[in-house]
């Protein structure tokens, strides 16, 4: 009974006629079919994030005696920031591994003020070296049995993956997480730059999770506030997991939502008008499953999409270069992949 199915027995009880008092809400309904959801909840102050025992406590902070809804706490949209831990099992092979049913929910947080590391992963990571301890018993029917629990990787956009390793941001020095490039101030952009050339001829050493844990203790001993190589505090992660190797790139922005513009503003300069029709054409007779909500269909436009239609696209792009449905062979020619003054 998710969201959706719960709505639709909801819609069918209260067409029936019957002199049976039937469930009129999801929470009714759950209720007298049994159902029970098991969850903690941790409640915290918005302005000290200290932990506090119930909605109702007031936090002895400066800000802590504002009057609160102990019902249900509301936030105003722009001010509302939501962290969501999600979690799947690896040893499940595709595609079924990334079916809805295979993805647990490890945590969700919502407060107008950004959690720490320790507050987002510091009991989920605790209950993991719990079950790597003890092993996870599942009855199967006939008998139990016993699974051995590991952490393969975790994976984050860019600011996301800063916030769980404790690693400088990528606009900040030193921020890669495979090596330790310091990196270079642009005075004209304002920003780092990582350039391709400065690594070749410094070759920087790689970052490991022994270099990691050695500026933590730098941090530990320090009297000031310091960054030794971009480290900003011990994560809770490191515990189960090496930060340099497990935690891995999330395509679906790194790729789609900077790399990939890019590309597509030079295929746009390099290609003719008319070619540029035939692509929009190509991708509005495309047939989506009922569950693509997001198609893109101009190629002009593509500063507007969404990191959705970015995928979208990209199963397209691939799906015109296989089924060889274009007319004027041209066409794939000038369609390149330009990085600067080289193709790739």
């Amino acid at each position: 009974l998710d969201k959706s199915n719960t709505k639709r027995l909801l819609d069918l009880l209260n067409n029936i006629k019957s002199n049976v008092a039937l469930p009129k809400s999801d929470r009714e309904l759950w209720k007298r079919a049994g159902i029970q959801f098991t969850f903690n909840a941790n409640i915290y102050c918005s302005d000290c994030n200290r932990q506090l025992s119930k909605f109702s406590d007031k936090c002895t902070c400066p800000n802590g005696n504002q009057n609160m809804n102990t019902e249900l706490i509301l936030f105003s949209i722009p001010d509302e920031i939501r962290r969501v831990v999600f979690c799947t099992i690896a040893e499940i092979p595709p595609p079924f591994r990334e079916h809805q049913r295979n993805v647990m929910l490890f945590g969700l947080y919502h407060s107008t003020k950004g959690p720490t590391a320790d507050m987002l992963f510091g009991k989920i990571v605790n209950t993991i070296k719990r079950l790597q301890t003890h092993g996870l018993i599942i009855n199967l029917g006939i008998k139990d049995k016993l699974f051995n629990i590991n952490v393969q990787l975790i994976v984050g956009d860019l600011p996301g993956r800063s916030k769980y390793s404790l690693l400088s941001g990528h606009t900040g020095y030193f921020s890669c997480t495979r090596c330790l490039l310091k990196g270079t101030h642009c005075d004209i952009h304002r920003h780092i730059l990582y350039s391709w050339r400065e690594y070749q001829e410094t070759r920087s050493e790689p970052r490991t999770q022994e270099n990691i844990d050695y500026c933590v203790s730098l941090i530990a001993t320090s009297k000031t506030k310091i960054r030794p190589f971009g480290v900003l505090g011990e994560s809770p992660l490191s515990t189960i997991l090496s930060i340099p190797t497990q935690c891995v790139f999330d395509y679906f922005h790194v790729c789609l939502k900077i790399h990939l513009p890019v590309l597509i503003s030079q295929w746009i300069q390099l290609l003719p008008k008319v070619d540029i029709e035939k692509a929009n054409a190509y991708l509005s007779d495309i047939l989506y499953p009922h569950t693509f909500n997001r198609r893109p269909k101009n190629l002009s436009m593509f500063n507007q999409w969404k990191a959705k239609y970015d995928e979208q696209f990209t199963y397209a792009f691939f799906r015109f270069f296989n089924d060889g449905v274009a007319e004027d062979i041209s066409f794939y020619d000038r369609l390149r992949l330009v990085d600067g003054d080289d193709e790739i």
